[in-house]
């Protein structure tokens, strides 16, 4: 919600790593300003049981390295399907836009009209 609006809504399939990933695009599109293919093409990265981080593929091999000298159990694996949209209103709060995204490692598109 924005303004007591709705404003986006994104979702992605995954069992236990929804609740990583949603927010992850969700900070994405608020904190970075990401626009929601941005936000949802991004490298993530999941908590995985019991003690390894799935990092995305598109996070850099520096990076990757960086967190397993510090000990950290990585395994690099593909983390997404997401999609979303959002909406844009006019100054009277009619809806005016609806932009959507979809994520390049899995399957769909978004297509308007």
């Amino acid at each position: 919600m924005r303004d007591g609006r709705p404003w986006v809504a994104i979702g992605t399939p995954g069992g236990h790593t929804i609740v990583q990933t949603v927010p992850q695009m969700v900070m994405n599109m608020i904190d970075f300003r990401m626009d929601i293919q941005r936000a949802i093409a991004a490298p993530r990265l999941s908590f995985v049981e019991p003690d390894i981080i799935g990092i995305d593929e598109g996070v850099p091999e520096s990076v990757r390295n960086e967190l397993g000298a510090k000990g950290h159990k990585i395994s690099v694996r593909t983390l997404g399907n997401a999609h979303g949209l959002t909406i844009e209103y006019d100054s009277r709060g009619k809806p005016i836009r609806f932009t959507g995204g979809s994520d390049p490692r899995g399957e769909g598109a978004a297509i308007g009209y």
